[in-house]
């Protein structure tokens, strides 16, 4: 992605259901060096499958657990399908 002075301002790709998403070239400049040296970026797993929900009387967004890796550490915490996150 350029902007209308022609610099670099991030990379399109595309994400979920093909929707085009932008990483922001900060983003790349932070990661390009450790998954050059690795050949992957280490990120957290929760072992959650997660939909965004509305909580009513105002506490918030919250997230719902749809699935449950049963071996990963959302399940190792006691999670359960049908539970909702808001905290």
């Amino acid at each position: 992605m350029l902007n209308a002075g022609g610099n670099a301002i991030g990379m399109a790709v595309f994400g979920p259901r093909r929707r085009v998403l932008v990483s922001p070239a900060a983003t790349i400049e932070r990661v390009a060096s450790k998954l050059a040296a690795h050949g992957r970026i280490p990120r957290g797993y929760l072992g959650l499958g997660l939909q965004p929900v509305v909580i009513e009387g105002g506490e918030g967004p919250g997230a719902m657990v749809m699935s449950v890796d049963p071996q990963g550490p959302g399940a190792l915490a006691g999670l359960r399908q049908g539970d909702i996150l808001i905290a």
